[in-house]
């Protein structure tokens, strides 16, 4: 999804890779990954830090690559990357 349109895309699929990572699938009512979202902060680790300061990625990025957490940002990549990470990664 992010291949050609983040700068640092290499750096974030070495991040995401380099150890042991839980994913899930948040489902629910309206607005449940909007929550999530707004759990995980802006995508932006210095953003995070300074608008969102108990944000998961205020606490645990170290920089945008690694940012402690993936959480999709668009409702109509959520199917494409569960499919991806559900449907092709962890079956392996």
């Amino acid at each position: 999804v992010y291949k050609g349109v983040l700068p640092y895309y290499a750096e974030l699929i070495d991040a995401m890779t380099c150890g042991p990572c839980v994913a899930i699938e948040a489902r629910g009512a309206p607005g449940v990954c909007e929550q999530l979202r707004e759990v995980c902060g802006p995508h932006d680790v210095d953003m995070a830090r300074y608008l969102r300061p108990n944000s998961l990625r205020a606490r645990l990025g170290k920089d945008n690559a690694n940012n402690g957490v993936h959480s999709t940002d668009l409702d109509e990549d959520g199917e494409r990357e569960v499919s991806y990470i559900f449907g092709h990664v962890l079956d392996k």
